[in-house]
């Protein structure tokens, strides 16, 4: 089964609508002549469909407090049913991660770093959530015999959906944007750059250059550029036809005496007493 169906005013528990066997990959409202009827307020993303009635009933599930937790607004009344019931009737154990479930559609908007799986299924982790947005969902409940407090708080949720897209979004693009910055520095470190030639050959601002590294490698710009150096300085000590003057100029260094210092800071000892240990 791949969708569960409620229909107006029905008290057909949830339990009888779902086979043993098989988790439901779509949640849907109906009524007893349309889909949609004019007095259903719809509100759609790519993850998730939400719809509220102002009159009649709507339902949608959620993923909270590692149950599924599902919601019956019929005839102004609110009902809920109890998720130990759901899953002990499916025979299904409680979910490991608290989220939202994702609709594959919605997998541009995340990095595989929010998501976590279950099963053949996505989810977007509960801390990628806002607290506020569950709370809206509770006072959902408590207010839904008032259409007008109810449409209200339906439009509040929207703005959060559109809120948490948003951040994902721009988060995906900053990390985009990291990845060229640090593929372009790996590539010319040798050529004595800096963080105001990589801004301005990139076309980005410095400060927010700088903001881009502490985010993704918890280094500034400039941490990172001499850690890349000098790593590559140690690669370039195992070649014993190498003096310390060219491996310094071959890992991007314009001074020995600025290399010597900061390799010592690096790795503890001098260049030349860290070759010697390679012995």
């Amino acid at each position: 089964m791949d969708r569960i169906i409620f229909r107006e005013n029905s008290e057909i528990s949830i339990a009888h609508t779902i086979s043993k066997n098989h988790f439901p990959k779509k949640v849907e409202m109906v009524s007893e002549v349309s889909p949609v009827r004019e007095d259903q307020i719809i509100f759609s993303y790519p993850f998730y469909r939400l719809v509220f009635c102002t009159s009649g009933s709507a339902e949608f599930i959620i993923i909270k407090e590692k149950k599924p937790f599902t919601l019956e607004v019929s005839e102004g009344n609110a009902m809920i049913i109890k998720p130990e019931a759901f899953i002990k009737s499916i025979n299904h154990k409680p979910y490991e991660t608290c989220g939202i479930l994702l609709r594959p559609q919605s997998m541009d908007y995340f990095t595989n770093d929010h998501l976590c799986r279950h099963r053949h299924r996505f989810m977007l982790p509960i801390r990628y959530v806002r607290k506020e947005l569950y709370l809206l969902f509770e006072q959902c409940v408590e207010f839904s015999n008032i259409d007008r407090l109810r449409q209200q708080y339906a439009m509040l949720i929207w703005a959060h959906f559109d809120e948490i897209i948003k951040k994902q979004t721009q988060s995906k693009g900053a990390h985009i944007t990291f990845i060229k910055v640090k593929y372009y520095v790996i590539k010319h470190f040798q050529h004595g750059i800096n963080r105001k030639i990589v801004a301005a050959e990139l076309g980005l601002n410095q400060d927010y250059l700088n903001a881009l590294f502490q985010q993704f490698s918890g280094l500034s710009f400039t941490q990172y550029l001499l850690k890349i150096k000098l790593e590559k300085a140690n690669e370039l000590l195992h070649d014993k036809n190498l003096s310390i003057s060219q491996i310094a100029k071959l890992a991007g260094f314009g001074s020995n005496t600025y290399f010597g210092r900061q390799f010592k800071r690096y790795y503890n000892m001098t260049p030349l007493h860290y070759r010697k240990s390679l012995d």
